[in-house]
């Protein structure tokens, strides 16, 4: 009665979830900056400037992002509300309707308690409210905001690809190919570093880098390095669980598309009538579960320990 962890519990998730939407805000808001324009906003979506007509800004975003602040204080608030509440609540004897003895009388014995109640409610905690319903209207409202935003944005795909080649992201899987060849990969680190130098001082990629340029670095290369460079060869490297290889991120976006839609409802008035596609009983079972009642050693199912 006396303590709030739930509530505390439930607005740090939300802290969590206003977090992450904080950092897809931060990016798009990155990402449609005339530095980048890897993204372009709808004009639903964005505002105009006063001064610079031809301006659209990703306010949306902005105000995402600061709204997460706001959902931070929620989560403070409740901390600090209930810090200074007492474990056990105590009253002295007279205030028991116990008589005090001479030396509470006199003061002498300020530690006599006489009665103790644990986990006693105090007033303080009729302010846990306004935290609560704030930090849930702002979720949500952030939530609605992103998707709406999402649905409004185009990428531009010819100016990502011409961003891709800056920065050598092949160089890990140029160290991958070292170690395929029987390189330790300390000893590979150290072999693309100076791929890299080399490449950064002719100002071209390492896919550009001749055979006997990379010989001259070291003779374990041979022809078969350039399966390896290139950001596209790089990307379908990546075929483990969890990584960016197009594949398997296709299968990521395939499961997860099926399992985040609307399932339908069993018996909708066994709960008190319509109350939206995804409460209620549902006859749909969750497509993990199906996948691991089927293959219970996929990747999805597996249970690391320490």
């Amino acid at each position: 009665m006396a303590d709030r962890d739930f509530l505390i519990e439930y607005v740090s998730h939300l802290a969590i979830i206003a977090m992450h939407t904080s950092r897809i805000a931060e990016q798009w808001v990155l990402w449609t900056s005339e530095e980048f324009k890897f993204m372009i906003a709808g004009d639903s979506v964005s505002t105009g400037s006063s001064i610079m007509p031809q301006k659209k800004n990703p306010d949306p975003m902005e105000l995402t992002r600061g709204k997460t602040a706001r959902v931070y204080g929620s989560l403070v608030n409740l901390l600090t509300l209930c810090k200074g509440l007492p474990m056990v609540r105590c009253w002295p004897h007279h205030a028991a309707g116990v008589a005090p003895s001479a030396a509470q009388r006199s003061g002498a014995d300020h530690g006599a308690w006489g009665v103790c109640a644990r986990q006693a409610y105090n007033r303080d905690l009729q302010e846990d409210k306004e935290p609560l319903f704030d930090a849930t209207e702002t979720v949500l409202m952030v939530l609605q905001i992103v998707v709406e935003f999402a649905n409004n944005v185009t990428f531009d795909n010819e100016r990502l690809k011409e961003s891709l080649p800056y920065g050598h992201l092949d160089a890990t899987t140029m160290a991958d190919y070292l170690v395929h060849k029987g390189m330790p990969f300390r000893s590979g680190h150290e072999v693309v570093g100076k791929a890299v130098a080399m490449a950064e001082k002719k100002k071209c990629r390492l896919e550009d880098l001749s055979l006997d340029e990379l010989k001259s670095i070291n003779a374990i290369f041979d022809d078969e390095v350039y399966g390896y460079l290139g950001y596209l060869n790089s990307v379908r490297r990546f075929t483990s669980y969890g990584s960016t290889g197009g594949d398997r991120v296709a299968e990521q976006m395939a499961l997860w598309k099926k399992r985040l839609a609307p399932r339908e409802v069993g018996d909708a008035t066994a709960v008190g009538g319509d109350i939206g596609a995804y409460a209620g009983a549902t006859t749909a079972a969750d497509p993990i579960e199906e996948l691991c009642a089927e293959d219970p050693a996929a990747d999805e199912c597996r249970v690391y320990e320490d």
